[in-house]
């Protein structure tokens, strides 16, 4: 969800200590990126950050465990509830990464997703009770590696994303980072959407950028919020509080199914009043029972 109101941002690029510039959004996204094969894309692996300089006690206990190998494994958690028509698409992107685990946290679906996940063997479906906040805490628990991302159902991540992912995370200041949006409907509302989405803010940032952060970090702030709605906005804030969070100037891609069912300009000025709601203190249980209408 990308709001076009305001931006309001402070844009991806960041420079800060063990950092890779080439990852990160700067004045123009490199699209070309999107479709780097990762055994070409470096994966950060050289580029330890260095302790000089790092402030907080978080930064040097995640300095100090840092070793060429302490990033290698990635689990992806993906909260589903009635993903029938989408979820095996997204599971077979996932399989041609190096990601160690898959883990679909469902919530109850009562179309078949479940059955569709059952077929793969290299899949772990967990069962939680609904509300994408409380699946992906339920997802997170189970998995080991020590990096983790939030994917959506209906979202398939760049061709280069795992090793871009760790060379991000090289920088021990980075709690939390996305990819930027691109939608699978070239229509003009949505090229705009997709542009704004280079930028880091609270109305252009959201989890269906595919959120990625230390397990360790995720557990120390408590997870995500058990809330049915705006569960990525107040992470994304909880992250901030911790560490900086980055955006990647490579794309996800995601279905714009949400957009065709009601329009593109209907839905982004109800999102947008949903998001004013959310920021005026409303309960976001309040505001998913809009949201389902």
């Amino acid at each position: 969800m990308v709001v076009a109101c305001t931006i309001g941002a402070s844009a991806g690029g960041i420079p800060h200590v063990g950092r890779d510039p080439s990852l990160f959004v700067a004045s123009t996204v490199k699209e070309q990126h999107d479709q780097t094969p990762e055994s070409h894309c470096h994966d950060g692996r050289a580029r330890s950050a260095p302790t000089s300089g790092v402030s907080t006690q978080r930064e040097k206990t995640i300095a100090h465990g840092q070793t060429p190998h302490a990033d290698n494994h990635i689990a992806v958690v993906i909260p589903t509830l009635n993903e029938k028509d989408f979820i095996s698409k997204t599971i077979d992107s996932l399989l041609q990464h190096d990601i160690t685990e898959i883990v679909i946290s469902d919530g109850g679906s009562t179309d078949g997703t479940q059955d569709a996940v059952s077929a793969y063997d290299d899949v772990r479906l967990v069962e939680s009770l609904p509300g994408r906040g409380r699946q992906i805490n339920t997802g997170v628990a189970t998995v080991k590696s020590p990096i983790v991302v939030i994917l959506h159902a209906d979202t398939q991540l760049p061709a280069a994303a795992v090793c871009q992912i760790k060379s991000a995370l090289r920088d021990v200041s980075l709690s939390c980072g996305c990819f930027a949006l691109r939608f699978d409907d070239f229509a003009a509302p949505l090229r705009f959407y997709t542009w704004l989405s280079r930028y880091d803010s609270y109305w252009t940032t959201f989890g269906d950028q595919a959120f990625f952060f230390r397990r360790a970090d995720f557990i120390s702030l408590g997870g995500a919020p058990e809330w049915p709605l705006f569960e990525d906005v107040e992470l994304r804030r909880r992250f901030k509080t911790i560490g900086r969070f980055g955006k990647l100037q490579s794309s996800v891609v995601t279905s714009a199914r949400r957009f065709k069912a009601k329009g593109p300009i209907r839905t982004q000025l109800f999102n947008a009043v949903m998001l004013v709601g959310y920021a005026m203190g409303i309960p976001p249980e309040r505001l998913a029972a809009l949201y389902r209408r």
